[in-house]
């Protein structure tokens, strides 16, 4: 059986991000809950060990009505709704009236930062020109006379007509060199040897 005593406020929190709205009315073992949820105001009915419960919210502003969604567990209802303008800063608060509720609090722990202010991050440009300029790297300083190597092909053939010079078999020929001829070696003069009286005797006898 409810009391007749005064209806009294549960316990609720609420938090926001850019896209959602978040409350949170912590009344555990509720009985009989009762929620009445439009695009512009939410409202609660219920009890809990025979206390009356209740409160009503004007919104700051406009949800989509059709977002609304529930979860009721044996300690606490949780809802959420989907803002009507995604595109604008935070609320600063969830009700219309600037009114201080000492039973409405902000849930700490689903808590983001605003950053609809924050500036997007800018990729740097890439400068096409610079890209085009660039064309394969011909335009490298002092590189245009390497296009393909093609101006190698009148050094190739001066090489090969002077291996023919020098010869068939591709080897240079030492034979004709710049060095000055060298003179004739001359005949190296007789040498008369000496002779004794003996030596002559000797050859005498051999004569005879």
């Amino acid at each position: 059986m409810m009391s007749t005593t005064a209806v009294r406020a549960p316990q609720v929190l609420w938090a926001q991000d850019r896209k959602f709205v978040f409350v949170t009315v912590n009344l555990p073992d509720v009985k009989a809950p009762k929620l009445t949820k439009t695009a512009d105001a939410l409202a609660f009915e219920g009890s809990a060990d025979s206390q009356a419960y209740g409160f009503s919210l004007e919104l700051f502003d406009k949800v989509k009505p059709e977002s609304w969604h529930e979860t009721i567990t044996n300690r606490s209802i949780a809802l959420v709704a989907e803002k009507a303008d995604t595109n604008t800063r935070f609320w600063p608060r969830i009700t219309k009236a600037n009114a201080k509720l000492n039973w409405l609090k902000t849930d700490f722990s689903k808590f983001v930062e605003d950053t609809f202010d924050d500036p997007e991050p800018e990729e740097p440009e890439m400068d096409m020109g610079a890209l085009a300029g660039m064309g394969g790297m011909g335009g490298m300083p002092g590189m245009g006379g390497m296009g393909g190597m093609g101006g190698m092909g009148g050094l190739n053939e001066e090489m090969l007509k002077m291996l023919g010079q020098q010869g068939g078999n591709g080897m240079p020929n030492f034979d004709d060199s710049d060095d000055e001829d060298l003179p004739d070696e001359e005949p190296l003069p007789e040498v008369q040897m000496a002779t004794t009286d003996d030596d002559e005797a000797d050859a005498d006898k051999k004569g005879n």
